[in-house]
């Protein structure tokens, strides 16, 4: 059960780091698409003949292109990556369940059968103190009858 648990921490802990990855590759695309636009709005209001920045603005939306392109490759991994570790956290909880539902059900047997040893004991105790009562009582009535016939005699 134990090993169950840990593997379910792991697993939680494997998701929750993609996660952050997938979040942080999600802000980086947004950004770099809005310095795209920002470019690309200069780059509209740039004088028709202002070659030289018209060039920069355009080689900076370029690159900037190149660097969302690779984000959101990087993003599609990390989205994979992100089914992977659902698939592999469902699969330990689900393993995690079955170790509990048998600890359960050891549990259970365990104590039915500590419930039966119980039982059991305190009938043998019942008779045994039935037996020695019975016992007792052929004594008691023994030694009386003596008693009787000391004084008669």
């Amino acid at each position: 059960l134990g090993e169950a648990r840990s593997s379910v921490s792991s697993a939680k802990a494997q998701l929750s780091s993609v996660r952050s990855e997938l979040d942080v590759l999600k802000a980086d695309i947004s950004r770099l698409e809005e310095q795209t636009k920002s470019a690309q709005i200069e780059l509209e209001k740039t004088f028709v003949l202002n070659f030289g920045k018209k060039g920069e603005l355009k080689d900076q939306i370029k690159a900037l292109q190149q660097k969302a392109a690779s984000k959101e490759k990087s993003a599609e991994k990390a989205a994979k990556a992100e089914d992977k570790a659902m698939a592999e956290l469902e699969k330990a909880e689900g393993k995690a369940a079955k170790a509990q539902e048998q600890a359960a059900k050891i549990e259970k047997d365990a104590s039915d059968k500590a419930s039966k040893i119980l039982m059991d004991a305190e009938k043998s105790a019942a008779s045994v103190a039935k037996k020695a009562e019975m016992e007792a009582a052929k004594i008691v009535k023994a030694a009386e009858n003596k008693v009787r016939s000391l004084i008669n005699q």
